[in-house]
């Protein structure tokens, strides 16, 4: 499974982005209003995960019966639905804007 901090995927690409792309293309990747300081306060506040550690009954629903394959978990927080489908052979990335999250998906 591999987890990625958006912040920090979004930082690079920054500093990697082509110039001869519009400025206000570039804006459309990545929303400079959304903040993640709350989630990261609310992840960091808790002993315990944030969300159940058994995964979202929709994703165990469409999932189960198909065959291991990649899945890309959008706004994953700590990981539960990458987690289950890692246990079940998928290779998962997981992503989510918390770094805080990020990290406490990583030690599952």
């Amino acid at each position: 499974m591999r987890c990625v901090d958006v912040p920090a995927t979004l930082r690079r690409h920054r500093r990697t982005a082509r110039p001869d792309v519009a400025p206000q293309v570039r804006r459309v990747a990545y929303n400079r209003t959304v903040d993640s300081s709350e989630w990261d306060a609310r992840y960091a506040a808790s002993t315990e995960l944030v969300w159940t550690a058994e995964p979202n009954r929709f994703v165990v629903e469409a999932a189960a019966d198909l065959p291991p394959g990649e899945a890309l978990d959008l706004a994953a927080g700590e990981g539960r639905n990458a987690v289950w489908l890692a246990g079940r052979g998928w290779r998962v990335t997981a992503v989510d804007f918390s770094p805080v999250a990020v990290a406490g998906g990583r030690g599952q």
